[in-house]
């Protein structure tokens, strides 16, 4: 982190992944999380820029081929399909989300 609180690396500070457990290779790897609800010296940037923030919450994985990440430092609840890691749906929350 450079003084300001922001990372020195350039994007995707943080992204969802699938693994395939026979392979051990990447199925998708997908950025989550935007910097509108984060900046730098606390000051909320308000951009939804798909960057990929930290994540500070695991995920919920359904039957029905549904991953749910909420654990991201934006205040959304996010689903993604399983099979492709594409966004099917997100939610804002009133506040952000460790789990």
């Amino acid at each position: 982190m450079s003084p300001l609180g922001v990372p020195c690396q350039k994007p995707p500070f943080g992204t969802l992944s699938a693994v395939d457990l026979t392979t051990r290779k990447i199925l998708w790897q997908v950025p989550v999380g935007t910097v509108q609800d984060t900046g730098p010296m606390g000051i909320k940037m308000g951009m939804k820029m798909p960057v990929g923030m930290p994540t500070l919450g695991g995920t919920l994985a359904t039957q029905g081929g549904l991953v749910f990440i909420a654990g991201t430092q934006d205040y959304y609840l996010r689903a993604f399909d399983s099979s492709t890691g594409k966004e099917v749906w997100k939610a804002r929350l009133p506040v952000g989300s460790q789990g």
